[in-house]
């Protein structure tokens, strides 16, 4: 089972990352405060990244269209992830989408 979590738009950027300012913390009901990650209750999730397609032939996942590659996070322009040598590498962000695996 594949669940898409986020799906960026092509043109834009996360945001307070392109002005070089951090981004306003989120609040809630919870008094201000972010609610708690799954992670610290005790649900480790993974995340990955679904290639949907290539827009470029050269990229190294255009052999991977409709496989999840590792996901690492993310710079302005792309996500980070690792290809099959073990490097960090990147993939765009209208290639493809965060999926919980």
């Amino acid at each position: 089972m594949i669940i898409v979590l986020m799906q960026r738009p092509r043109d834009e950027a996360p945001s307070g990352y392109s002005r070089g300012i951090s981004p306003a913390p989120e609040t809630s009901s919870t008094g201000g405060h972010s609610p708690t990650p799954p992670e610290r209750l005790g649900e480790a999730r993974k995340y990955g990244l679904l290639i949907v397609r290539c827009s470029d032939p050269l990229m190294w996942y255009a052999d991977k269209v409709g496989q999840v590659v590792p996901f690492h996070g993310a710079w302005v322009d792309a996500y980070k992830s690792r290809d099959s040598g073990g490097f960090t590498n990147v993939v765009r962000f209208e290639d493809a989408f965060i999926v919980a695996v």
